[in-house]
């Protein structure tokens, strides 16, 4: 959403390409926008950091995985790191585009600390399913003159997939409907060729629209699936975007489970709150339009904290209290494993410790 000053700013093509009346611009249209947003100075850059990272440990979240949308924003980590002000543990997902210049650096997945380092290479292959962006094999429901729209030419995604893996990085892939996640399967599977995707942990970020062959392949080549279950509440219009039958599909997180899937539970922060307790307590409470793909506190918990650092490649010293980690654990208001979602959601985080040390909150 732009104001009156923002619209005064861009060409008279860039404002005419959203809707200039109510301000409104998606996808690529909102570009010229954040072009013209003023750089922030170093300082303003460390304060940003450190306000999401004291938001994520306010709900007992260690460790992030954020995308990087520019080199600056890792800068600011490095920064904190240096200074010994950085109260949590960071992986960076840079873009695909920076691949090639990190790569002429040395720098690939896991380069880095304890502290902070970087993760897998971020591309976009599909919109959203809110915006009806997001690429589907047959129409929208609500929408049939449309399928979504495909980011990338199937091919071109394929050799990006190719290239970054072989430049040393993980992939994490922007997959939200069933021929997105088609599309970027064939681009990982090709990627892989015969490897095992236990050495390269490639996820694919979202994987919402899920279909039972798709399922099965993430299944059979261990593609990492990273989810987030405060969609599932959000988007309580799915049902009618998608139709009854691909409604079955939407947001399986017990589907994936059961069919051996390594999965992961995020927020997509700013789509959806920082928030562990939110987002666990959205695995357990499922809207009523799919109540069979609950999770149960244990799955939603193993999920959330060793399947993250599964995705991260950090599970041998986080996700987990056991002896050799890097003891980063939280003390809560109440057991967890014997609450219902609604307790979970009124959880507190009242201590919370990161290598041993605590935290002030």
């Amino acid at each position: 959403m732009v104001n009156s000053a923002a619209l005064a700013l861009v060409t008279d093509a860039e404002r005419a390409a959203g809707d200039p009346e109510m301000g409104l611009y998606t996808e690529g249209d909102a570009a010229p926008f954040l072009r013209r947003i003023p750089k922030l100075t170093e300082a303003e850059q460390e304060e940003a950091a450190l306000l999401g990272c004291r938001v994520a440990l306010r709900t007992g979240i260690t460790s992030v995985h954020t995308l990087l949308d520019t080199s600056d924003q890792m800068g600011a980590y490095a920064r904190l790191r240096r200074k010994g002000k950085l109260p949590l543990r960071v992986t960076g997902m840079p873009p695909y585009s920076s691949v090639a210049a990190l790569c002429d650096h040395g720098v690939n997945t896991t380069f880095g600390d304890d502290w902070l380092r970087f993760g897998a290479a971020k591309l976009f292959s599909d919109g959203s399913m809110g915006a009806q962006t997001a690429l589907l094999a047959a129409p929208y429901a609500d929408k049939p003159d449309t399928c979504g729209i495909r980011i990338y030419d199937p091919a071109d995604l394929k050799a990006c997939a190719a290239d970054a893996q072989t430049k040393g990085f993980q992939l994490a892939i922007h997959a939200i409907g069933d021929q997105a996640l088609r599309e970027t399967l064939d681009a990982v599977e090709g990627a892989l060729g015969e490897g095992n995707n236990a050495v390269h942990r490639h996820r694919i970020e979202h994987a919402s629209l899920l279909p039972p062959d798709l399922l099965r392949r993430m299944a059979d080549r261990q593609i990492v699936a990273v989810v987030q279950p405060q969609f599932v509440p959000s988007d309580a219009w799915t049902p009618d975007r998608v139709g009854p039958q691909r409604a079955m599909w939407a947001y399986p997180f017990r589907s994936m489970l059961r069919a051996g899937i390594p999965l992961a539970l995020s927020s997509d922060c700013p789509v959806e709150r920082l928030d562990g307790f939110a987002c666990l307590a959205a695995a357990m409470g499922r809207a009523p339009w799919s109540p069979e793909e609950t999770l149960t506190p244990e799955e939603a918990l193993r999920a959330y904290c060793l399947g993250g650092a599964y995705a991260a490649h950090a599970e041998d010293r986080v996700g987990s209290l056991e002896t050799g980690k890097l003891a980063d654990f939280v003390v809560l208001s109440d057991d967890l494993t014997r609450l219902d979602a609604n307790g979970i959601g009124q959880l507190r985080a009242e201590r919370v410790f990161v290598g041993g040390e605590e935290v002030t909150l």
